[in-house]
């Protein structure tokens, strides 16, 4: 019950966390700061928006995705990051209660989302948000680094290091084979940055296989609707996303169930 309250008080929290995301993702790949140069405005008429039509989720379906000033259509991105972001920080509360375990998970949810947000938009995983995301990561392993002792330290070092160094290599081997880049510096820092997140080698190795079979799952869907070719690139950062999510909350699990299945 008390897990249940406290997921029902984090997703209104994760909710308004979205909202200030949706400005974080609109922003930041066309050089502007979330402070800078006014506080959230109709992209089309640049109007102030007011505080009633700033109100999470909400606003979105009282205005009827327009802009009230110009009428100006409010994308559905907006409702649906602020609705992820609350999922996530739910979940997070719901499978590990109040502790800094649902408090790493929410704010992972939150970089997660913005990221999966850039990419998918602007095939862009900014160096801004990722090293925000690390900093938020390392504060939160110092912190369980007090309760539970500096060898916690270590795990989250050598899942980084994994992060970082698997996908860099997949990304040298990539781009030798195909004679370009086959897969951006941003993929492999955000890797990383998963790594600080997840806080175990192997379930960090599980998120990169999960985001790769995802996505190669995906690719065929485009090739077999005829909306891809063989070798055209697609954004790999939400895939590792969905990835990082579920080795996070589900990796112990999965791992285990794959260890027996090759136990027999």
């Amino acid at each position: 019950m008390v897990h249940a309250e406290a997921a029902i008080a984090a997703g209104v929290v994760g909710m308004c966390v979205g909202s200030f995301g949706n400005v974080v993702a609109h922003r930041i790949p066309i050089g502007q700061t979330p402070w800078f140069p006014q506080r959230s405005y109709c992209p089309h008429c640049q109007s102030s928006i007011r505080f009633r039509d700033n109100i999470p989720l909400l606003s979105f379906f009282l205005l009827r995705g327009k802009c009230r000033d110009c009428h100006g259509p409010i994308s559905w991105r907006y409702p649906v990051v602020e609705a992820v972001t609350a999922l996530g920080f739910s979940l997070a509360f719901l499978l590990h209660g109040l502790s800094m375990r649902a408090l790493s998970g929410s704010l992972f949810a939150a970089v997660l989302v913005v990221l999966a947000t850039t990419d998918s938009e602007h095939g862009r995983l900014p160096t801004a948000v990722v090293a925000s995301g690390a900093v938020l990561a390392a504060f939160v392993a110092l912190a369980r680094a007090l309760s539970e002792g500096a060898g916690s330290l270590w795990h989250v070092a050598s899942a980084a290091l994994t992060g970082l160094g698997l996908l860099g290599l997949v990304r040298w081997v990539a781009s030798r084979l195909a004679r370009r880049e086959a897969m951006g510096l941003g993929d492999v820092r955000l890797a990383g940055m998963m790594g600080l997140y997840i806080a175990s080698p192997s379930h960090t190795l599980l998120a990169i296989v999960l985001a790769s079979l995802a996505g190669a799952l995906w690719g065929t869907v485009l090739i077999a609707m005829g909306r891809a070719r063989m070798g055209n690139q697609m954004p790999f950062g939400p895939f590792l996303a969905v990835g990082g999510i579920v080795s996070f909350h589900a990796g112990e699990p999965i791992l285990g169930w794959y260890l027996r299945l090759f136990a027999r």
